[in-house]
């Protein structure tokens, strides 16, 4: 149980009736102002062997996080690979305080002192803030400086716009520069990525208000975490078909065959601008023209995937193309999806259309 008592107090209630078999108890005010509470916030209550009830908020106040210190001891962790998930996870969920350390105290190896700095320096308002040999300490600059998600939403986009863009560029040019550029312009969508989950998730615990983050509805955060996850997911396929690139050199590709591609990779950057548009403020007519466009630009590379075989008698090469053909095809299916939240979302305020497609009406009016 966390509570945050600045001195103890006694206090007596009555109890209220509510409906046939429940009861009710007011709760002080200077304990909900102190525990940072709201109207809706759930608290727990739990029943003590001794007949005592106790009461603490669900959801835990910024300062009692500043308190906190969220440790995780490497030597229990399986592999590097968790224990990055670990602190990833732990900073996205709006802890301030990590600690990373050896339940037996002896001394950090120097492969995760490594991934440790790696991991940091990938995040915005993140540093360490003590390193031992056998402990690191990392703290998040909490920050509830208002910045307008639907913006950085867009920004995203554009981003993503030219990561596919360079991406382009590479099979065009045959210049690795433009591959190296892709790397370059994930890593600052996954800084994009971590930041705005972070603050999604802390809006969505009501520890950060909506409306300063330019979000009309706390039903938005859902559908804003959605989106943001489908642009860092595009993202990383995009990476890992620059990466393959860059293991096998372009020049053995055919130059129909890399055309081929570099025109379907226009065709699915240039539904982002259509869908930035569509977003925000929600265009229903908009997004579902995109959508049609993607599924046509699926079935495109479903067909151009299926000549491969009959065109490349190299297997290895083969092997390449398809790979990364059908990492095309799953990056224009997760566009869908982004397509699909602007649709519900703009379902929700059909006044707010223009287009007379259909209207909200009351049972009576029918």
């Amino acid at each position: 149980m966390v509570t945050t008592r600045r001195r103890k107090e006694v206090y007596i209630r009555k109890l209220i009736r509510l409906g046939k078999v429940s009861s009710a108890v007011v709760l002080p005010k200077s304990w909900i102002e102190t525990q940072n509470l709201r109207p809706g916030d759930q608290v727990y209550i739990r029943e003590r062997e001794d007949g005592v009830l106790e009461i603490s908020p669900a959801i835990m106040p910024m300062e009692n996080l500043r308190r906190q210190v969220f440790i995780i001891y490497a030597d229990k962790v399986a592999d590097s690979e968790l224990l990055k998930r670990l602190i990833i996870g732990a900073y996205t969920q709006g802890l301030i305080n990590i600690r990373v350390a050896r339940s037996d105290l002896d001394f950090l190896p120097n492969n995760i002192i490594e991934l440790i700095h790696k991991l940091t320096s990938r995040f915005d308002e993140v540093y360490i803030k003590r390193e031992l040999r056998n402990l690191v300490d990392i703290e998040v600059i909490h920050s509830e400086a208002e910045i307008n998600i639907n913006e950085k939403i867009a920004e995203m986009f554009m981003h993503l716009y030219s990561e596919i863009e360079h991406l382009a560029r590479a099979l065009e040019t045959k210049e690795k520069k433009h591959l190296e550029e892709v790397l370059k312009i994930e890593e600052l969508i996954d800084r994009y990525y971590y930041k705005l989950l972070r603050r999604i998730i802390l809006i969505q615990r009501g520890r950060l208000p909506a409306e300063k983050h330019g979000l009309e509805s706390i039903l938005h955060v859902i559908g804003d975490r959605r989106i943001i996850g489908i642009i860092e997911m595009i993202s990383d396929l995009t990476a890992e078909i620059a990466n393959e690139l860059m293991e096998e050199s372009i020049e053995i590709f055919d130059e129909r065959i890399l055309n081929g591609i570099k025109a379907l990779l226009d065709a699915i950057r240039k539904t982002i601008p259509d869908t930035i548009r569509a977003f925000s403020p929600p265009d229903f007519m908009l997004a579902h023209n995109v959508l049609q466009r993607l599924g046509r630009l699926e079935m495109a590379l479903k067909n151009f995937r299926k000549n491969i075989k009959k065109i490349v008698t190299d297997v290895k090469k083969a092997g390449y193309l398809i790979s990364i053909i059908t990492k095309l095809v799953d990056a224009t299916r997760l566009f869908t999806g982004i397509c699909e939240v602007i649709i519900n979302r703009a379902i929700e305020n059909p006044e707010q259309l223009g287009a007379n497609v259909f209207e909200l009406i009351s049972a009576q009016e029918e």
